[in-house]
């Protein structure tokens, strides 16, 4: 598995360390990790959401993709 870089976010709040917890994942390119290791990240954090983020290959768009513990959020 290629090295990561992730940020960790209090959202949904205007009081520190009140929110709710939230992974962000550098995950570079599409397909540099299955969806069954985005499960396991996620699952590794233990937040209830986890984003991670793909480099764009389209400046159109905005790669990202949003687990929870059990399942893939649907974005669009």
């Amino acid at each position: 598995m290629p090295k990561l870089t992730y940020t960790t976010l209090d959202v949904f709040t205007t009081t520190r360390y009140s929110g709710n917890q939230l992974a962000i994942v550098n995950a570079q390119s599409p397909g540099t990790l299955t969806t069954e290791q985005q499960h396991l990240i996620t699952s590794e954090f233990g937040f209830a959401e986890t984003v991670f983020y793909h480099t764009p290959q389209d400046p159109d768009s905005v790669p990202i993709r949003i687990f929870s513990p059990g399942e893939e959020i649907p974005f669009g």
